[in-house]
């Protein structure tokens, strides 16, 4: 019996998974009485730390499991109380992070040539008269900016982002930011291009706040950003979905990309073509590696486009602005 009672525990975690990803009633059942609470306990308990609580966290973990395997060899007891350690991470993550993507998504979509053309017209637009914000920026106090944007349009009494300790390796692996839902905080490398760092502090605190999917996570950021009084994050908001926008566009019509680009101001193309150097410039491996996992791990979660889905934020953008007219 000792010997079975080692695979119990995983086994409970199973029917748990399935049933938030199978029932939607259930999933939004448990997401409003128990994810939701405890996402904000564990970002409460979290905020008491001036540093990220994420990287001890996940060292002690690791450390922990090491220590467990380790000991099995000895002792057969060890072996239970790993099952049953990893059985709780895995239930933790559940509740806070999967779960949120068995909750309903935005409609699938694709946006015409038509429709994307109007779409960048209005970004750059909304790009141009909020640039001398970020040519004259200050940047001081961004993580406290961010927080009154994000609690004003969630609603939420959400925490405040943190800088990550290690932006070199950060910058590395190409990541802008990151939410660890297993300590409900949102960490922001503070070596990202100026350009989109304001925008990628809301869009972490937007996955703190419940939206998973990355398409909902910037839409909803860019909404907090476009209804505040704050130039610099209304600039960084039309800027970074003015590169995902210009994009689709380029893949579309190709002419009419050229159109655009040729109407821009110089300091408008002139941080146009920093942002794109950086994303043309080619992935290092190590950048290359870290996007496939992310992409494998997007569609395992349920985002069909991996990567791509941050792209998708363009669609809920121009449904706000009533540019969907081509869309398909």
């Amino acid at each position: 019996m000792s010997e079975k009672r080692c695979f119990i525990p995983p086994a409970t975690v199973l029917p748990l998974w399935a049933a938030e990803r199978l029932s939607g009633p259930f999933a939004l059942f448990l997401y409003r009485h128990v994810s939701k609470p405890l996402a904000a306990l564990t970002g409460r308990l979290s905020a008491l730390f001036p540093f990220p609580v994420a990287g001890v966290f996940a060292i002690g973990c690791m450390a922990a499991a090491a220590a467990l395997i380790g000991c099995s060899f000895r002792n057969r007891r060890a072996l239970r109380v790993l099952s049953r350690f990893l059985c709780v991470l895995l239930s933790a993550y559940i509740l806070l992070w999967d779960i949120l993507y068995a909750l309903p998504a935005a409609p699938d979509g694709k946006l015409s040539a038509p429709s994307l053309n109007a779409l960048c017209e209005r970004l750059i637009e909304e790009t141009e008269e909020a640039i001398p914000a970020f040519l004259e920026r200050n940047e001081a106090l961004l993580l406290d900016r961010a927080l009154v944007l994000m609690r004003a349009q969630t609603g939420l009494p959400l925490e405040r982002a943190k800088w990550t300790r290690f932006p070199g390796v950060f910058s590395a692996l190409g990541i802008s930011g990151l939410y660890f839902p297993l300590t409900g905080e949102a960490l922001v490398n503070g070596d990202d291009l100026p350009d989109t760092l304001p925008f990628t502090i809301c869009h972490e605190m937007a996955h703190q706040a419940g939206w998973a999917r990355e398409e909902d996570a910037n839409y909803r950021a860019f909404l907090a950003c476009e209804a505040g009084s704050d130039p610099l994050f209304r600039y960084s908001a039309s800027f970074t979905m003015l590169i995902y926008a210009m994009e689709a566009l380029y893949r579309a019509d190709n002419a009419a990309w050229r159109a655009r680009v040729g109407g821009m101001s110089r300091a408008l193309t002139d941080r146009f073509a920093a942002a794109n150097g950086l994303m043309t410039a080619g992935p290092s491996r190590a950048q290359a590696a870290q996007r496939a996992v992310t992409d494998a791990f997007l569609r395992f979660s349920g985002e069909a486009d991996g990567v791509d889905s941050y792209e998708r934020a363009i669609l809920l953008l121009a449904a706000h602005w009533g540019l969907t007219g081509g869309a398909t």
